[in-house]
């Protein structure tokens, strides 16, 4: 006889190995689905599609139309010319990359912004690490006159400028350093290592160490080397400056928030309020006081009216007489003729004087 119960329920005892072979997945997983967010660090990352955007997200509101440090994030350009402070990647030395130096150390983003991941920090570390991906053919900026002078200007010209040509030398233009002082000429076209002006920055004697107090200027800093000894290199190139024209491209030295400052707007007749009020400033007024539930004083007597113009222009009270002439004048510009008189009598200089 066949029963119709279900079979009866097998108990399977669990093999100690299955918990082994179980751990063993979770370690073979977690670097899995961790990739997400370490998986790109370990590979070359691209400006493009991995620097770019982090970037955007956590650098471009203080380096972007503020440039804070004069460092500008937004784009190749920016990141090649660097900070106040230089540059901020170190393709000779990547290690020492001052990017990566204010990335590690927390110093940026600020403790007021958020904060990098672990992964975007390795993003960063890698590229600069990599040698970056950024266009080469951008990567070295021709140096003009325009980069040089305002150096010299800074480090030399108080001793080699209008006032002083010491040793008969003027470094205030390209063709006063070729033309040199009594020693010759200061630098020699494409070549630095021959150039005096460097040789003479090298050894410490440009400018005096035991004169720099007494004339107030500071040694010529490595990057400003790096500038000039560039410039003889190329062939010390002068540059015109383009024209100084209003366009709508964008400025690194006036922001997008700048430009919707009011005092630049184009101006624009306003919509007056509708009022009862006669002066179209009045109007505005009104509507404010409607807005916060006020309105206006009454409107003064003509004896009130001349009297307080008369006290806050000339600072003495009107004459009988002049109360008395006003207060009968039914001319309708009778207000404005009063405060023209008012405002053309001697008394009007005398009373702010």
């Amino acid at each position: 006889m066949t029963s119709d119960l279900p079979p009866p329920l097998r108990y399977h005892k669990v093999r100690p190995d299955n918990g082994e072979s179980m751990f063993q997945k979770m370690l073979i997983l977690f670097p899995l689905l961790m990739l997400n967010e370490f998986g790109v660090a370990a590979e070359d990352p691209s400006y493009e599609q991995h620097v770019r955007p982090i970037l955007k997200a956590h650098c471009i509101r203080c380096h972007g139309g503020k440039q804070e440090a004069e460092l500008d994030l937004r784009s190749v350009p920016g990141i090649q010319k660097g900070s106040e402070s230089g540059a901020i990647i170190d393709f000779d030395d990547p290690e020492k990359s001052l990017l990566l130096e204010v990335i590690s150390s927390g110093a940026m983003p600020p403790a007021d912004e958020p904060r990098l991941t672990t992964a975007q920090k390795r993003i960063f570390r890698n590229w600069v690490l990599s040698g970056t991906d950024l266009p080469r053919e951008t990567a070295e900026v021709a140096v003009s006159q325009h980069d040089v002078l305002p150096v010299l200007q800074l480090r030399c010209t108080v001793c080699h400028g209008r006032n002083r040509k010491e040793g008969g030398l003027d470094l205030r233009t390209r063709a006063s350093i070729l033309k040199g002082g009594k020693s010759g000429p200061a630098m020699v076209l494409q070549k630095p290592e021959e150039s005096l002006l460097l040789t003479k920055i090298h050894g410490g004697e440009m400018p005096p160490r035991a004169q720099l107090a007494s004339v107030s200027v500071k040694p010529v800093r490595e990057d400003e080397i790096r500038i000039l000894t560039q410039w003889i290199a190329e062939g010390a190139l002068e540059s015109d400056l383009p024209e100084d024209v209003a366009t709508s491209a964008e400025d690194p030295l006036v922001s997008t928030e700048d430009r919707e400052f009011w005092a630049f707007q184009s101006p624009r007749e306003p919509e007056i309020p509708k009022s009862r009020c006669e002066n179209p400033i009045d109007k505005f007024v009104n509507r404010r006081l409607v807005e916060n539930g006020l309105q206006f004083a009454p409107v003064a007597d003509r004896v009130t009216l001349i009297r307080r113009a008369t006290f806050n222009l000339h600072g003495l009270l009107p004459t009988p007489k002049e109360v008395a002439e006003f207060v009968q004048d039914k001319r309708p510009d009778a207000w404005k003729l009063l405060v023209n008189r008012l405002l053309e009598s001697p008394r009007y200089g005398e009373r702010w004087g």
